[in-house]
């Protein structure tokens, strides 16, 4: 190994554009993970997508060829709940915006999820990148907020990348409801604090750290929230040339350039 991975007794990764991009990996990915678990590095995955849970993401890492335990993986789904459970939101009615596994990393909390029809009444409302998402949906969502539900955002992402270009994120369909009720949510996802919190915890013993991930305003930013360095990989939504803001520790073309 050289110098560069030596810094570093604990890793972050973010998934999308960096890892993979819709279900392909990414060049370098599985050797760069492989060589830092065989040098005893700590490893946590962070990603602001909520759609599949802990666990999934986890599973399609190992289909990858990447270890990885459901534990390590901090989706914005487990961040939720973790914050959630934080403020006492146990046991109350929720609608959510986000599918299956945002649901399923949310179960921990005993919530009572409503369907559209009722959504309205809800006492807690999470939003995220749902690819089923419907203006019913946003208009029970919005209902629920403007009333005085908790208002949660798994990530204000504006896009996120998939294996034939770019789509809108969880932040288009958060600032629908945002701007419908004059009301920002609390955000957990990169670069929020509650996220990278978890993170934290998985990886134990502090030590120096370094956020790898393809864009700055949610990968490099977290990292600075949490003193962390920063690498972005330029497989993902940043490009050679490209203003980064803010501006990462290391640039690299791929991930070969962590332990080649």
């Amino acid at each position: 190994m050289d110098k560069l991975s030596e810094r570093y007794a604990r890793f972050v990764f973010d998934l999308d554009g960096t890892l993979w991009r819709g279900s392909e990996p990414l060049p370098y990915a599985a050797e760069a993970l492989g060589t830092l678990r065989a040098a005893g590095k700590r490893i946590a995955f962070c990603t602001n997508s909520p759609h599949r849970s802990a666990a999934t993401v986890a599973a399609a890492l190992v289909g990858i060829g990447i270890q990885a335990a459901a534990e390590e993986v901090v989706t914005s789904g487990r961040a939720a709940c973790h914050h959630l459970a934080g403020a006492g939101m146990v046991g109350y009615r929720a609608f959510v915006i986000g599918g299956e596994g945002l649901r399923r990393d949310l179960e921990p909390l005993g919530l009572r999820f409503l369907d559209v029809d009722e959504g309205d009444r809800a006492e807690v409302v999470v939003v995220g990148r749902d690819y089923d998402c419907t203006y019913a949906m946003l208009r029970a969502a919005f209902r629920a907020v403007d009333a005085g539900a908790y208002f949660v955002a798994t990530n204000i992402d504006r896009v996120h990348p998939t294996d034939d270009g770019l789509e809108p994120g969880g932040g288009a369909l958060v600032a629908a409801v945002e701007y419908a009720a004059c009301r920002a949510p609390i955000v957990v996802g990169k670069p929020a604090e509650p996220m990278l919190a978890v993170a934290n915890e998985v990886l134990g013993a502090p030590g120096p750290t370094l956020m790898v991930g393809d864009k700055p305003e949610s990968d490099v930013a977290g990292a600075r929230r949490m003193g962390w360095d920063s690498a972005v990989v330029l497989t993902g939504v940043t490009a050679s040339g490209d203003a980064m803001d803010p501006a990462p520790d290391l640039v690299l073309p791929d991930l070969s350039g962590l332990v080649a």
